[in-house]
């Protein structure tokens, strides 16, 4: 996969953000602004079609695209 050569950041797990939670947190995958799941959708996306791959820290994410991404989210911008 692209990502974990180019940005291995992007995958790492981040701690939750919740108190009530201790678990790890993986980033959303979101493609041209529409929620797709989670990495495992990236190896779905053909490489020829990619503009931009962004990362937005939880905090970004939650601005953008509401509740419920305390790992943050991967952003796909295809052409």
């Amino acid at each position: 996969m692209a990502i974990e050569y180019l940005r291995p950041g992007f995958l790492r797990l981040r701690p939750a953000a919740s108190l009530r939670s201790a678990a790890a947190a993986t980033p959303v995958v979101y493609v041209d602004n529409m929620r797709r799941g989670g990495v495992d959708v990236l190896n779905s996306i053909l490489v020829s079609t990619v503009q931009q791959v962004t990362y937005l820290s939880p905090g970004d994410a939650t601005f953008k695209y509401g509740t419920n991404h305390p790992g943050g989210v991967i952003a796909v911008k295809t052409k």
